[in-house]
């Protein structure tokens, strides 16, 4: 038994053995170029943190007379020979890190220029020793910690970090890592990101409906889809997390949602040809004002959709047109803002979400 133990023993202190070695293998200085006053030149600091975590520092600068640079001190983790970086909020600089015999590729996959010299080579190693510092510029020496003000997160590894767009938005949510993973949010995202597709797809169904003989086929259309996304939903029952009672609660609130939708929708196919049906809805006395405009003459109608888009730049000229206009903006967001959005409950499973938009192309 004595001897057994033993061998176990020297089995695990080979096992780490193994692991601290080559932790220490790949560890040390990279670089290509030789000469500033020829060529670019630029070099990797590699120095190990946890088992497969790494301190990287990496600088390039270009040939005389620019001697332009490029800087980034970072924490890599590196499996499989390959490692990350993304900046914060899936801006600026996306690198690729391979390793192999002696070197490191980077491969730069950035969504916009950062930096001033180009990283994206290949850094051949030339010493093994582990560096405990580096220099700035300035002369300024450097430790290899996450304490140093010229240390950047890398958001590759930031596992309670979620990003997701929405038309002309990003948003970078965190949550509770321990609860929940970017795999299981991914899925969650896509599932209610459906039923919001069919929000418009029902707009635009009645919108260019050319006659009431298909709104019955619509609908049929309408309710198997609903049917579809409610067992995608269910589905997420079968991912397994920790923080069950918020989770099962989004997916509960989500089931409901498509609900309270379907009669919605139906009326909103089914209203725009008989009004009558809205007057004879629970919801007339959130759109009781519209329905007198839309049910009176073109002069009341035209009155109130100048009225209405009074700080518009383009404005359509027919009474159709306007018809339209009022009915999506007065009915259909109406009656569809009485119903929880997927963002919001998607958002629920968030700590805090930052929203960052931009005006778009035009």
């Amino acid at each position: 038994m004595k001897n057994y133990c033993t061998y176990i023993c020297v089995y695990f202190c080979l096992i780490l053995s193994i692991k601290a070695q080559n932790r220490t293998d790949i560890s040390g200085t990279y670089k290509f170029g030789t000469d500033i006053e020829k060529e670019s030149v630029g070099y990797i600091y590699l120095v190990p943190h946890t088992e497969n975590t790494f301190f990287m520092r990496l600088e390039v600068s270009k040939a005389a007379p620019s001697y332009s640079t490029s800087l980034l001190f970072t924490k890599l983790t590196i499996n499989n020979n390959s490692a990350e970086y993304l900046s914060d909020a899936n801006k600026g600089c996306y690198l690729k890190f391979t390793l192999s015999e002696n070197k490191i590729t980077i491969k730069d996959e950035s969504t916009s220029q950062w930096g001033s010299a180009w990283v994206g080579r290949t850094y051949n190693k030339t010493n093994n020793d582990i560096p405990k510092f580096f220099y700035l510029g300035n002369g300024d020496k450097i430790p290899f910690s996450e304490d140093s003000n010229h240390f950047s997160e890398n958001y590759f590894n930031k596992t309670s970090q979620y990003i997701w767009g929405e038309a002309l938005c990003d948003y970078t949510g965190t949550y509770h890592a321990k609860d929940f993973n970017d795999v299981q949010l991914q899925r969650a995202f896509e599932i209610s990101d459906t039923y919001n597709t069919d929000q418009q797809n029902v707009f635009s169904s009645w919108y260019n409906l050319k006659s009431e003989a298909d709104i019955e086929g619509k609908i049929t259309y309408f309710e198997k889809r609903y049917t579809s996304i409610k067992k995608d939903i269910k589905s997420l029952e079968q991912l397994p997390v920790n923080n069950n009672e918020l989770w099962n609660t989004y997916i509960t609130d989500n089931l409901k949602v498509i609900d309270d939708l379907r009669p919605i929708h139906k009326l909103l196919l089914r209203s725009y040809y008989t009004p009558n049906l809205l007057i004879e809805s629970k919801y007339y006395p959130l759109i009781k004002d519209v329905i007198t405009v839309l049910n009176s003459n073109d002069k009341a109608i035209k009155t109130y959709y100048n009225k209405l888009t009074k700080n518009d730049a383009e404005k359509v000229s027919t009474i159709n047109q306007m018809r339209k206009y009022i009915y999506f903006q007065k009915i259909h967001n109406v009656l569809l803002g009485t119903i929880t959005s997927r963002s919001m409950l998607f958002s629920k499973l968030f700590i805090s979400i930052k929203e960052e938009c931009s005006d778009g192309p035009y």
